[in-house]
């Protein structure tokens, strides 16, 4: 689940609440050092409060292939997606994501990350891509649990920028 702190441009107010939350499994299906190949795939559950105006509106379901090539301490991943959303007369149906990240891990502990990402736009009047870019921490507490926090800002436009954190869990059967 996701927990929305909300300010308007030039308001000195803010509105908080849930935002929707995703159901995801990742399956790497190759790993050959230094690469390897994956599947994460999941849904995006219709959760959020309605007054904050954010999340799809209904259940969404998405896939993204993962292309990693690791190099310690210098990882890079590649991604390729597509997010299925609810039927509205107002969004596009079908979003196209591509990314890069690149991850250094400074120690055992410590990974600094940043990222570029384009994503076709939800909002059908409007055909460009939307170009983000986020920088961040990843702290792992013990092997297999990590805390992130991190900033993601779109780029070449005002709008949405956010403070991020994140608790992953990762277990292999």
């Amino acid at each position: 689940p996701s927990w929305w702190r909300i300010v308007p441009a030039g308001s000195n107010s803010s509105m908080t609440g849930w935002g929707d939350t995703n159901l995801d499994a990742k399956w790497r299906f190759f790993g050959r050092a230094p690469w390897s190949f994956g599947v994460r795939a999941g849904v995006e559950l219709a959760t959020a409060e309605r007054h904050l105006d954010v999340g799809a509106g209904g259940t969404a379901v998405h896939a993204l292939f993962v292309a990693t090539y690791d190099a310690a301490p210098l990882t890079v991943h590649m991604n390729l997606g597509l997010t299925r959303e609810p039927d509205t007369a107002a969004a596009r149906r079908d979003l196209e994501h591509a990314s890069a990240a690149f991850m250094w891990a400074v120690n055992p502990h410590i990974v600094l990350t940043s990222e570029l990402a384009v994503d076709s736009n939800a909002d059908r009047p409007h055909s460009a891509w939307i170009v983000s870019a986020l920088g961040g921490a990843i702290y792992t507490v013990w092997p297999g649990l990590d805390i992130d926090v991190g900033y993601s800002s779109r780029v070449g436009s005002e709008g949405l920028r956010e403070w991020l954190a994140g608790l992953t869990y990762r277990f292999a059967l």
